[in-house]
């Protein structure tokens, strides 16, 4: 029991001072929104439409063309790791770690793909790192909404509160990039976590006005929603999505 809580507190600590970090470097400094691709554009699309296939093969193309943006090989792992080649993905991963060592959204990448591939120690490691890269400013770059949002959800698997992730990253990164997807993926999400319905409605409609044709905003967002009302309150139906915007639901 001692030994329980001690690890409890020790985690919170990590947080606090991994947070603390967060605000104490500046991170929004230098900030800039990324220019991508036209290929590059196409395999996120393949990617978020859930064909990992074609994503996957856009990716090898452009790789084996010797295109060096990062997002090629996110892209590719992500792509193989969702179609079950975890061994694979995980092979990809590691040669790209090496070459993107100052990559947050990598690691974080680490960290969900590691421990399929037996690598436990690893996965828990690249949280580390996180945090120490964030704590010494030095081995890493913070150039888009991707590293963002990595950083806050290391935050938040850190231990640190939620309110203040949101306030403080999630929320900063969408006032700074509004056309990105992955702000209003993140804070959803969140929001849904802690089964803050009204706050997830909010920022899943703001997704949904943004990015009406992407499918995780039509579908996907709204089946997790759906999800979620249903393991909080299993009495209360769900609302009907096809032409009304998600609603607030009381339990």
């Amino acid at each position: 029991m001692r030994a329980n809580e001690s690890s409890c507190r020790d985690a919170h600590r990590r947080g606090v001072y991994f947070f603390a970090a967060l605000i104490a470097a500046g991170l929004f400094f230098g900030f800039t929104i990324a220019a991508h691709s036209a290929e590059l554009s196409s395999a996120r699309q393949e990617f978020i439409a859930g064909h990992y296939t074609n994503c996957a093969a856009l990716c090898e193309q452009a790789i084996a063309e010797r295109e060096y943006e990062e997002e090629w090989r996110v892209l590719i792992v992500k792509s193989l790791f969702a179609s079950g080649q975890y061994e694979q993905a995980g092979t990809i991963l590691s040669n790209a770690l090496d070459r993107y060592s100052w990559s947050i959204p990598m690691r974080l990448l680490a960290h969900e793909v590691l421990p399929y591939v037996g690598d436990t120690n690893g996965a828990a490691e690249s949280l580390q790192q996180i945090a120490s890269m964030v704590a010494s400013r030095r081995e890493f770059r913070v150039r888009d909404t991707a590293t963002f949002v990595a950083i806050g959800k290391a935050a938040l698997l850190m231990g640190e509160d939620p309110r203040r992730v949101l306030d403080n990253i999630f929320e900063q990164a969408r006032k700074l990039d509004p056309n990105s997807r992955e702000v209003y993926l993140a804070t959803g999400e969140l929001a849904l976590d802690k089964h803050d319905f009204k706050l997830a409605a909010k920022h899943f409609n703001a997704g949904l006005k943004k990015f009406p044709d992407d499918p995780t905003c039509t579908s996907a967002w709204r089946a997790r929603f759906n999800r979620a009302i249903a393991s909080k309150c299993c009495n209360t139906p769900a609302p009907r999505w096809k032409k009304t915007p998600i609603t607030s639901v009381r339990c």
